[in-house]
């Protein structure tokens, strides 16, 4: 397999996007959405969150339980080409699991979110 590259990481993110996209066009008003991959990269992890929750107002974060992974990234990061991306913002970092290679809980990294559905806007 090939190196990553920003390039292909970016894409790897449309890409997530596109998906969840259509996820939020097949749930209904009082479902839930769980969004999780396999991945530590934040631009399909937490950038997608912060899409999310900005682009579909009716979506909120849930809390999860059982709870076994830390907490999401909060900030934003500027790229050396001048692209940026949002994570989440402070008190979502709870809502989210992330699960790192380099934690003591000795497991691949992946991540997970889970959304309500409000009533959606028509």
């Amino acid at each position: 397999m090939g190196q990553e590259t920003t390039e292909s990481l970016r894409n790897h993110a449309k890409y997530q996007r596109r998906m969840f996209d259509q996820a939020v066009q097949l749930v209904r008003p009082g479902g839930v959405i769980v969004y999780s991959t396999c991945t530590i990269n934040p631009g399909e992890n937490e950038a997608l969150v912060r899409y999310a929750l900005d682009s579909y107002k009716f979506l909120s974060l849930a809390s999860q339980h059982p709870r076994a992974g830390g907490p999401g990234l909060v900030g934003c990061f500027q790229f050396s080409d001048g692209y940026s991306e949002e994570w989440l913002r402070p008190g979502e970092e709870e809502l989210v699991q992330r699960f790192d290679p380099s934690s003591p809980l000795d497991t691949i990294g992946f991540f997970i979110a889970k959304f309500n559905v409000g009533p959606k806007d028509t």
